[in-house]
């Protein structure tokens, strides 16, 4: 069963927010690989390969989930008119790509979840329970449990939808929440964090990951940690601390995650799970989350590339291969504001994001084929904040 592709709207509550375990009360720890040195080898220095020779690419299949408005959407990625599925300020596909899960608030910021099918059509609905400004929903990918984050000492002093009010880190400080599909059965799993978006579930559903800082805030030591669903033990997967972990996607097969990082620059790499030594693939200079494609052979990131004079000049769809062998970026010279990357089920898409040079706003989404020889815009989106590809059976 492949994971859900988990995406965020921009309203999302502490997107930006680095998370924390005092060490009072982290779970019980598992075996940690012992640190020599920095967990991290020097950047390799390789040439960025050219893109091969234009082919004939199979034709896209599916369906393309994306936000606009403040509701969610799907456009068929052959060609069509976008469908409004309803409201949400989350969205995600189900792990078997046959329904999608919506998050919407009401005016109290207390969170529903609606599960439809593809047309629209309810299929659950999950209300009770919830609290005000519970959120960052992530369900498993066979959809029987549902990871959230809920704030300890209740909600921080800020108007639901509102930029207003100021947090405090007590206030900020939350537990990660585990509960069944249909909503009961809530339990804490990871207690006092201040969490850091996404909550990420493995391919086996056995284990999370996540960005966790320890208190007090210290942005040099944000670690990337894993935790075990049935008992909530949890470790670091990198040997030694370094700067702003951030953006776990696990492999395919779940034997590795993939995150970014700072080292004198934002960077991408992948860390197996049973020995943490992160792999760096090399700089991304502002980037996206990285999306694995489906064979595990790649990674996918997005990224504006900046003019000499300030602003920018295009944007760049690098794919990393997951050997370390040289990357390769397939060149969009014509738009800006690239996000959200998502590859179609059988590895020849791209779908993406992104605004035209010198428009005022976002203007959809496009995809471009693996070998960077298609392209194609997507007309029917204007205002779409993200995009993801309908898993395949």
């Amino acid at each position: 069963m492949k994971p859900a592709a988990v995406m965020f709207a921009a309203t999302i509550l502490l997107a930006g927010c680095i998370s924390a375990t005092p060490a009072s009360v982290r779970p019980t720890t598992l075996t940690t690989p012992a640190a020599t040195g920095s967990s991290i080898p020097p950047t390799p220095t390789v040439a960025r390969s050219s893109t091969p020779p234009a082919s004939t690419p199979v034709p896209p299949s599916g369906d393309l989930l994306y936000a606009a408005s403040g509701a969610a959407w799907i456009v068929p990625a052959a060609g069509g008119k976008s469908r409004r599925l309803g409201p949400a300020i989350e969205a995600s596909w189900s792990g078997d790509g046959q329904s999608i899960h919506l998050v919407t608030q009401d005016a109290n910021c207390v969170p529903r979840l609606t599960t439809v099918a593809t047309t629209g059509r309810v299929l659950s609905v999950v209300q009770s329970g919830l609290r005000p400004r519970d959120g960052a929903f992530a369900w498993s990918p066979d959809g029987r449990q549902i990871l959230f984050a809920r704030f300890r000492n209740g909600p921080p002093p800020k108007s639901c939808g509102s930029g207003g009010g100021e947090y405090t880190s007590d206030q900020s400080i939350e537990n990660i929440m585990v509960m069944n599909g249909d909503g009961t059965d809530q339990r804490i799993l990871v207690p006092s964090v201040w969490s850091l978006r996404p909550l990420a579930w493995s391919p086996d559903q056995a284990t999370i990951a996540f960005a966790s800082n320890l208190l007090p805030l210290d942005l040099n030591t944000q670690d990337m940690l894993v935790v075990r669903v049935g008992d909530g033990a949890s470790r670091r997967v990198n040997a030694a601390p370094f700067e702003a972990a951030s953006a776990p996607s696990w492999s395919p097969d779940g034997t590795r995650l993939a995150l970014t990082f700072f080292d004198q620059g934002l960077h991408v790499g992948i860390a197996p799970i049973d020995t943490g030594a992160v792999q760096n693939l090399g700089e991304l200079g502002v980037g996206s989350q990285p999306a694995w494609s489906p064979d595990g052979r790649w990674l996918a990131t997005v990224a504006d590339i900046p003019g000499s004079g300030g602003g920018t000049v295009g944007g760049a769809i690098t794919l990393w291969p997951t050997d370390g062998s040289a990357a390769r970026d397939l060149g969009v010279t014509d738009a800006e504001n690239l996000s959200s990357s998502s590859w179609s089920s059988d590895g020849e898409w791209l779908a993406y994001s992104h605004q035209g040079i010198g428009d005022g706003g976002l203007v959809g989404i496009a995809m471009i084929s693996a070998d960077g020889s298609t392209r194609q815009l997507f007309a029917d989106t204007t205002g779409a904040e993200w995009v993801a590809w309908q898993p395949g059976p």
